[in-house]
């Protein structure tokens, strides 16, 4: 499902950036063309082949942004994407009634560039999202998920929760140590860098204390247990890393706060612009 959605995403900014390169081209051509002069029915071609080019642009690639807006409308709330959904459809309907009439500025280059930017944006934030919650997701997979649980000397294999404190368990040569706990028998070089960051392994002997996913690399330890999935350091960690995942910096509340403010304020100044202009001149009211 992941790549699939990758993959339209992907899709959609090609096919915007497609759109906005060739009107770009285009636009170069009439931007010459307005101080330089240009025929009337090259103008106008320019104009209808912009048109023709962004619609790919404002009625598929910019869908993401018209369900976000119409969702947080649905809701009775504001979403940044409503103005950014409002002016990619006023700016394109707009150069439609210019294109139609002959007459007006069209601005299907600037459309269409902000199509493809945006999406190339959504897809950088989401590229990064994934990577925190990838790194999450290898962190709890680091721990083993069952122990060899030795029982009046016979070792079996025992799912992590059904393993108590008091317990003995076998981790045998290049075993992750799936619990906490105290070496009983045997020594080891011990691989301690998912919890301290320490390249070189360190030297575990009886009486010493193991953590769950730390790795044996020498040879058999024979542990008591004292702590089992949450109690365990690595899962501490875990904790922790989930809860900061959860929270959100104190900049990014702030700005949740205000951002509804904020997008109602723009839309109540560009309704009361666009008023004030339709009494003064209904040809700039839109512009």
């Amino acid at each position: 499902m992941r790549r699939k959605e990758d993959r339209s995403l992907l899709i959609r900014i090609g096919v915007a950036g497609f759109c906005a390169g060739n009107i770009m081209l285009i636009s170069f051509a009439l931007y010459g063309g307005m101080f330089h002069g240009i025929a009337t029915e090259f103008r106008n071609l320019f104009h209808w082949a912009s048109l023709v080019i962004a619609l790919p642009a404002v009625l598929w690639c910019a869908r993401l942004f018209y369900r976000s807006a119409w969702g947080a409308v649905r809701a009775g709330t504001t979403h940044m994407d409503i103005p950014i959904s409002l002016g990619i459809l006023t700016g394109s309907a707009w150069g439609i009634y210019s294109t139609v009439t002959g007459r007006g500025e069209v601005y299907f280059d600037s459309v269409t560039l902000l199509i493809f930017l945006l999406l190339a944006g959504r897809w950088v934030q989401r590229s990064q999202q994934r990577k925190a919650a990838d790194a999450s997701e290898l962190l709890y997979s680091l721990a083993p998920t069952s122990a060899r649980l030795v029982v009046d000397g016979q070792v079996q294999e025992t799912p992590l929760e059904a393993i108590l404190p008091g317990a003995t368990v076998e981790v045998r040569a290049g075993d992750s140590v799936p619990v906490d706990g105290v070496v009983l028998e045997g020594s080891s070089s011990l691989n301690v860098s998912l919890l301290s960051g320490e390249s070189r392994p360190g030297v575990v002997e009886p009486g010493g204390r193991v953590f769950a996913g730390t790795e044996t690399l020498s040879s058999r330890l024979v542990v008591e247990v004292t702590g089992t999935g949450e109690d365990t350091r690595v899962g501490r960690l875990m904790q922790l890393v989930e809860e900061a995942g959860r929270r959100k910096a104190p900049v990014i509340r702030l700005a949740d706060r205000i951002s509804g403010w904020f997008v109602s304020a723009v839309l109540m100044l560009a309704a009361v612009t666009a008023l004030a202009w339709w009494w003064i001149d209904p040809e700039l009211a839109v512009e």
